[in-house]
């Protein structure tokens, strides 16, 4: 009877010590698997975020771009209809306008693409911000004809009196863009194949300018501050955050924590494979398996921020592309960027880079050293570029001809920050496609 007593101590003195080290490793790893899944969420609404900064920012180069003209020579805006029907080529450009005193007098009205009530609360909105400052704004969503959603870029061009002693209004240039403009450089739609919920909308009016799945429980959030934009990017998990409250459950199979433990381990680990996973899938273009802008802007800091060295910036557009799509399909567009990528490729250094910005255009980093034969790489790119293309799948064989405009800077003699690198040889690239341009005409 004393052995059976002592026995049943010994008994409930393991099973009660099991249960109390059980229950806390249980907690402790519930409590880490928590707080791994809100880091892991955190990590990839900022990454997404700033990815969404630096797109609308790249929007709005474009009318930074026509600006700049503008200022330099304002009685001279011949060029500004061949610039605007030129833009219209991207899908995602409606329409690129040029105003004084309230009046346009170049460029292509918008009244196919929004209705005029739409488009002059839009316009009187932008137009009161951009008087405030010398950049350009990014206002919308705007709700276009089609359903879908738009922005309206506008920026003041500012010059100088005769005397230049005043720096006063001379007009408005306007562009207004599908919102795809925006999302597709960011690939949002990623996001629910990844588990997550995401609401993309206007800061202080709520309204929704993208969203995917449902969200649930508290959301983590981005505030995103560019080209003018006010916006705010939610994200949560489909299925909810970890249920924390099941404790009295967790209790009764506490005295299984030895197992447990493991099972909580592999999936601590797991959700750190699912994030890399996601921030690999939001860094990489799905389509080329090259780098994405987010990543081409850290390498330009980290290669600026080291100061030794020099190395070029080359932006690159493939000519052509929209007739492509539009006789071929995307089918064929989509291969010949794969094809124009590999192309690119096989004529650089491995120590070069190669980055897909988008739609069709890519920017790759040489080094500039003595004796590394950048030029004689830059050309075989534009010759091969500009080789036919054979399209393999089709049962008729389709021969697809096309160039490329490029345009370069070099670190640090044109620039010494990743912004103005990108945006010289930008300027650059469509300096050169605008002289393509004409010399076909």
């Amino acid at each position: 009877m004393r052995k059976s007593k002592r026995e049943m101590r010994i008994l409930a003195g393991v099973f009660f010590f099991t249960f109390a080290v059980g229950l806390l490793v249980f907690l402790i790893a519930e409590r880490i698997e928590y707080d791994a899944q809100q880091r892991q969420v955190q990590a990839v609404t900022q990454m997404y975020g700033e990815q969404l900064g630096h797109a609308a920012q790249y929007q709005a180069r474009k009318l930074q771009m026509v600006t700049a003209m503008l200022r330099i020579e304002p009685k001279e805006f011949g060029w500004f209809s061949r610039a605007a029907e030129e833009l219209r080529d991207k899908p995602d450009v409606l329409s690129l306008q040029l105003w004084q005193n309230g009046r346009l007098i170049a460029g292509q009205s918008a009244d196919g693409a929004v209705d005029a009530e739409r488009w002059q609360q839009a316009f009187s909105a932008a137009r009161e911000a951009a008087l405030h400052t010398d950049e350009p704004v990014l206002y919308g969503p705007v709700e276009l004809r089609d359903g879908s959603a738009g922005f309206l870029g506008i920026q003041a061009v500012y010059i100088y009196q005769k005397d230049k002693s005043v720096f006063n209004v001379w007009g408005l240039n306007t562009i207004l863009l599908r919102a795809s403009a925006v999302l597709d450089q960011v690939n949002l739609e990623a996001l629910p194949r990844q588990g997550l919920a995401y609401r993309l909308s206007s800061l202080g009016t709520d309204v929704t300018i993208a969203e995917g799945g449902t969200l649930s429980g508290s959301p983590v959030q981005a505030k995103i501050q560019a080209a003018g934009t006010d916006w705010i990017l939610e994200v949560t998990p489909q299925n909810g955050w970890l249920n924390r409250s099941g404790l009295a459950a967790e209790a009764v199979l506490a005295f299984l924590a030895a197992l447990l433990l493991t099972g909580m381990v592999w999936q601590f680990f797991q959700l750190q494979y699912q994030g890399e996973k996601m921030r690999l899938q939001a860094t990489t273009d799905p389509l080329t398996n090259l780098s994405n802008r987010h990543i081409l802007m850290e390498e330009l800091k980290e290669r600026c921020k080291d100061k030794k060295g020099h190395f070029l910036v080359c932006y690159m557009d493939l000519d052509g592309f929209k007739q492509v799509n539009d006789t071929h399909g995307h089918e064929v567009g989509d291969w010949l960027i794969q094809a124009a990528a590999q192309r690119v490729l096989d004529c650089l250094k491995p120590e070069d880079e190669l980055f897909r910005l988008g739609g069709d255009e890519f920017v790759a980093i040489l080094e500039e050293e003595p004796g590394s034969g950048w030029k004689q790489r830059l050309d075989e790119v534009e010759k091969q570029l500009r080789s036919m293309f054979i399209y393999p799948e089709a049962e008729e064989e389709i021969c697809i001809e096309i160039s490329v405009s490029v345009g370069c800077t070099i670190y640090p003699q044109t620039s010494r920050t990743p912004e103005g690198l990108l945006r010289e040889a930008d300027q650059r690239m469509f300096e050169t496609k605008e002289r393509y341009s004409t010399s076909r005409r």
